[in-house]
């Protein structure tokens, strides 16, 4: 399929379809995970044997000059970069001959039609604008750099003697224009036959004979309006285009083009003398039919004021209908375009700009600062940005020269009034321009103003439970409600017995329900604060919620419970009385009371907020006194052996069958905690001590003992205090150490171990 175009012959092959459709293909095969390494080397020689020679041999050169490489290390990849490279040098070719005509699709298709010979030379045609001293060397340098590139650049016109100009006389077409050399003036080219009576008039006929018509400056402007005026009227009556017209048609465009041989001789000079003096005056004009501008040019040359003409344009009116302040903005929308491309061309940075209208609403528009609409707001935009430094003036419409083009009128009426020329009054002097306030009235200006809905409303809002700020009590703010409807009640019956004993449960629950349905449309009416649930509407009115466990078999009131609202004094009052009545439970708790029958909107909150101001769960959660904790004494913290330095205390009394009572003397290591037990038969200090030589026969002889002030402890540490024996000082090495600790320091003597 690459490789198609082979079988017509190297000659004809197209080479930019060949490579478009190889390196698609190249494409799609690499999108398939396939790479050139497995098939490059095919199709490398394949591709080359379908080229043109010329091709071919410049391939062959071209790789003659990498002399590094040989043939087995060309790859296709540097084949598709030769021809991307000679692809581009044809289209270059192409655009150089064709003077850039043409858009890239249709000259790849030209390029290799057959029936373009290689002998036809096609030529590309310029208009350029210089000064009689610089046009020789323009023309000289324009020819030497062309000459390089092998371009014979001639064909030159000018309307002075020039050595390079072929023809400086007479008449010749610049750009669809006829320019007279000798007068130096541009005009239209008219070559409309004059119409027969056999001559049948259709829609097409009327639209071929219009677009022959070029005027690219709109000399001819307020006469070529009727054609399109009448193409509307024919859109709008819906004929074919084969289909002959009736003849009100007919008659307008007849005569319209029998005149059109009369401004065949309207001429513009070509040369406008721009000087420091030169002003730019832009007329805008608008009617139901169309809408135009106009550029003028005032100068003052040789103490005398000239007007001329530079351009103008007209639009005829859309077919949605608009008001006339609107299509007046429109025209002073293009004249702004049109004004500032007449200053790129002409390429004068300063210059003063004068724009003219005899609107005064779309002047008001362009001058004042409001909230328009879209439609006036967006152009006025526009007209500013591009207008930004210029004056807009008021001109009566009378003396508004741009009111023949938005009207039109015949050939013969154009002829006359010869507004190329420009209004008379712009060549006099300033004085005796017109100069008139912009006054209009606030209805035609206003009518474009944003509407804004403002809606004026006396509006009381009805709270359903004022009666709750009131009370504190979630029971007794619905007995006050019974009593309400009960009086309501009442009131409606006309020969009834009312009722005065006192509520019933079936009142009770009915005003309840009513509640509800009171709060849920006060409160929820709105469909967002419930959308993230599935809620439904019961037999009763109430909005409730479909929970998962509706399957369950339970009470109605739990499977679907009541939806209500967080910030409601109904929900307050709930949350504090199911709090109290379950003494003060916590939030998990409420939550679970709750849910058995309603369902709060972030319950967790509400409950949070009213759990927040009760006093007596505040008490509950109120952290008692502490103080800093103190540091070990050196004796808990030093490093002994068990028992080394011990606390001790008694517990008891023990109650024995036989010994009677006996108490428990407790041993504890102050550093690791460790325990020993004695017994005694009485609370003496000598029974003390014979306890005490059990547990150092036991445990060893401690370096420190501390206890608490008891007769039987004080009563020990005043005998070993008596021992003073010099036999004793010589075979002990280590003295004991006995304390008794002070009243609040228990752990030092033991009193923790015995509290079981």
């Amino acid at each position: 399929m690459v490789l198609k175009n082979a079988a017509t012959g190297r000659s004809k092959t197209d080479l930019p379809a060949l490579y478009d459709e190889l390196g698609a293909k190249i494409r799609a095969q690499e999108s398939q995970g396939r790479t050139q390494e497995k098939y490059g080397n095919f199709l490398s020689p394949l591709v080359e044997s379908c080229l043109p020679e010329e091709v071919l041999v410049a391939w062959e050169r071209s790789r003659n000059h990498s002399f590094t490489e040989t043939k087995e290390s060309r790859t296709l990849e540097q084949l598709m970069n030769f021809l991307r490279q000679e692809v581009k040098g044809e289209e270059m070719v192409y655009l150089a001959r064709t003077g850039f005509a043409s858009n890239q699709s249709s000259r790849r298709k030209e390029l290799h039609n057959d029936h373009i010979k290689q002998s036809e030379s096609t030529t590309a045609s310029a208009l350029v604008s210089l000064q009689t001293p610089e046009a020789e060397g323009f023309i000289e340098k324009a020819n030497l750099i062309m000459l390089k590139g092998c371009f014979n650049l001639r064909g030159w016109e000018s309307n002075v003697e020039c050595k390079h100009a072929s023809n400086h006389s007479g008449n010749t077409s610049v750009l669809g224009i006829i320019w007279n050399l000798d007068e130096d003036t541009l005009k239209c080219k008219i070559d409309f036959e004059i119409l027969s009576c056999e001559t049948k008039i259709t829609k097409r006929f009327i639209l071929s004979t219009v677009q022959k018509f070029y005027d690219p400056l709109g000399m001819l402007t307020p006469s070529t309006l009727l054609p399109k005026l009448i193409l509307q009227d024919l859109w709008k009556s819906h004929f074919s285009w084969e289909e002959e017209l009736p003849f009100t048609f007919v008659d307008k465009f007849s005569k319209w083009l029998n005149e059109m041989y009369l401004l065949k001789d309207v001429t513009l000079p070509r040369f406008m003398n721009f000087n420091e003096t030169s002003e730019l005056h832009v007329f805008v004009d608008a009617c139901k039919g169309a809408y135009a501008a106009c550029v003028f040019v005032r100068s003052e040359v040789e103490g005398e004021s000239k007007v001329r003409l530079i351009r103008a344009k007209n639009r005829v009116a859309p077919l949605k209908s608009l008001s006339i302040p609107r299509f007046e903005l429109m025209a002073c929308c293009i004249g702004a375009r049109l004004v500032n491309s007449v200053i790129k061309a002409i390429d004068v940075s300063s210059i003063k700009v004068t724009l003219w209208s005899d609107s005064t609403v779309a002047l008001w528009w362009i001058k004042e600062y409001g909230d328009w609409s879209v439609f006036v707001a967006n152009r006025v935009k526009e007209i500013r940005e591009l207008t930004g430094c210029y004056s807009w003036r008021h001109v009566p419409g009378n003396m508004n020269i741009a009111d023949l083009l938005s009207r039109g009128c015949t050939p013969q009426q154009m002829l006359n009034s010869k507004w190329w020329e420009g209004p008379s009054w712009l060549k006099e002097n300033t004085e005796s321009w017109p100069v008139s306030d912009i006054i209009c009235q606030p209805k035609e200006v206003d009518i474009e103003k944003r509407k804004n809905k403002l809606v004026n409303m006396n509006l009381t809002e009805d709270t359903p439970l004022w009666y709750a700020e009131r009370v504190s009590d979630y029971d007794k703010m619905f007995r006050i409600f019974t009593w309400i409807l009960r009086f309501v009640n009442n009131c409606k019956l006309v020969n009834g017995k009312c009722k005065d004993s006192e509520l019933s449960q079936s009142e009770i629950e009915y005003s309840e329900k009513k509640l509800i349905r009171l709060i849920q449309s006060y409160y929820l009416s709105d469909a967002k604060s419930s959308n993230f649930i599935e809620t439904f509407l019961d037999n009763e009115g109430i909005l409730r919620v479909k929970t998962k466990i509706i399957n369950r078999n339970d009470d109605r009131s739990f499977l679907y419970p009541i939806l209500l609202p967080e910030k409601c004094e109904f929900t307050k009052l709930l949350i504090r009385t199911v709090h109290r009545k379950n003494c003060h439970a916590g939030i998990h708790m409420m939550q679970c009371l709750l849910r058995e029958r309603y369902w709060i909107i972030r319950a967790r909150k509400a409950i949070k907020n009213v759990l927040y101001n009760c006093v007596i769960s505040k008490r509950f959660k109120v952290k008692s006194m502490s103080s800093e904790p103190t540091p070990l004494s050196p004796d808990r913290v030093t490093d002994c052996a068990p028992f080394e330095i011990v606390g001790i205390d008694l517990a008891g009394p023990l109650f024995l069958k036989k010994e009677g009572k006996v108490w428990i003397v407790l041993f504890t290591c102050v550093v690791y905690r460790a325990i020993h037990l004695e017994l005694v038969n009485s609370l003496s200090s000598d029974a003390f001590l014979l306890a005490l030589r059990r547990f150092i026969a036991r445990r060893g002889r401690p370096r420190t003992i501390y206890c608490d002030n008891g007769t039987n402890f004080r009563g020990a540490s005043n005998d070993l205090s008596k021992l003073k024996g010099i036999k004793i000082l010589k075979e002990t090495t280590e003295l004991l150490k006995y304390f008794g600790n002070l009243f609040l320091l228990p752990r030092l003597g033991g009193e923790a171990g015995g509290k079981g």
